[in-house]
């Protein structure tokens, strides 16, 4: 078998309606097949993968199982910071087209702008001390087992940082991975610490307004501080008695209860928050992100009241991904700070409050 009969065969499935990311499936199946079974490798399919681990990404994103225009792909990339050094531009633009959150993206290109730093020159370039070039597997290897072995990182900064430089391997160069002996690094169990009612009622007056609002929302539903940030207004269902967090840790959607305390602030909150979105519809500026597969199949929903913030910033902002002036929800350290002031000012009870604010 050779490229050509595989890519005969993944265009007769196609045609019979084959998603793409079965393909991809298929594709790897039979690479790995003739690699490790047949120790037969066939050439030239790590770019077959690449081209359908791409399209793979953009049909999760946006719904679809075709490959995108030059004006789509554009938009799901914004803007990039011509500056920058062109491997991490490589990596934005490929995160954003895979549909990755911002938070990944961000993480993504700091391990790899470390790994670089780290080597003095691109990955394609690496040699050991002979110098002959490192194969990829060895330049993670190294990477890896310095940051276990000099530096003693938790288990999970590990994991992310392989992930990275998975991602820059793979989906950026190219280069197909083989296996990586490497350990993996395991999560260490730690008892959630829980706050009592009387604690609760202890900090309760530490709030006030909107904080004490987010305060109850976060502690009575059991949210995390990022996922209260990004409730938005039809995430809250009062007939039903829930509330639907959307794109939480795994970026995985699940259902928790809305506390009875915070039903009648969270209805007064919303009035609050539709008048402020006709004002800023006057002036132009009342459109909300969207993840880019609802912004691109209804583009006129970021502009409707259910999908603007419940607890909205003060002042719009420029997003650093498209460059437009929105209105973002508020800010981290907004309500943050208030949570490690209260958690101080009970420090009989202060590892309590640093359990509560960690995402």
């Amino acid at each position: 078998m050779n490229r050509g009969v595989v890519i005969l065969f993944l265009q007769q499935i196609k045609a019979n309606g084959t998603p793409v990311w079965q393909r991809l499936q298929a594709v790897q199946a039979i690479a790995a097949y003739h690699a490790e079974v047949l120790q037969r490798p066939i050439a030239d399919l790590e770019s077959v993968m690449t081209t359908l681990s791409r399209l793979a990404g953009q049909s999760r994103q946006l719904g679809i199982d075709a490959p995108l225009s030059a004006s789509e792909t554009a938009g799901l990339v914004g803007h990039i910071d011509p500056d920058e050094p062109t491997i991490l531009q490589r990596v934005r633009r490929e995160a954003r087209v895979s549909g990755l959150l911002r938070r990944t993206e961000l993480a993504y290109v700091g391990w790899i702008k470390r790994f670089l730093i780290e080597h003095a020159q691109t990955p394609a370039g690496l040699s050991d001390d002979s110098g002959a070039a490192l194969p990829p597997e060895a330049e993670i290897r190294l990477f890896l087992t310095s940051l276990a072995v000099d530096r003693d990182v938790a288990p999970s900064t590990q994991n992310q940082a392989k992930s990275a430089l998975l991602f820059l391997y793979q989906k950026v160069f190219g280069k197909r991975i083989g296996f990586l002996d490497i350990v993996p690094a395991g999560k260490a169990e730690r008892l959630p610490v829980v706050l009592s009612r009387e604690e609760i009622g202890r900090m309760m007056p530490l709030f006030s307004g909107l904080k004490q609002l987010m305060f109850v929302v976060t502690y009575g539903a059991g949210l995390r501080h990022l996922e209260c940030r990004r409730l938005r207004v039809k995430d809250v269902c009062f007939d039903e008695g829930h509330i639907v967090v959307r794109n939480a840790k795994g970026d995985q959607d699940r259902i928790t209860v809305l506390p009875d305390r915070c039903r009648e602030l969270l209805k007064e909150q919303i009035v609050r928050v539709s008048h402020q979105h006709q004002e800023d519809m006057e002036f132009g500026q009342g459109r909300v992100w969207l993840p880019h597969a609802l912004e691109r199949k209804y583009p006129n929903a970021n502009a409707e009241i259910a999908w603007q913030w419940i607890f909205p910033a003060r002042q719009h902002s420029k997003d650093p991904v498209s460059g437009e002036r929105r209105r973002h929800h508020v800010c981290e350290d907004f309500f943050c700070e208030r949570i490690q002031t209260a958690a101080q000012a009970r420090q009989n009870r202060q590892e309590c409050g640093a359990a509560f604010v960690a995402a």
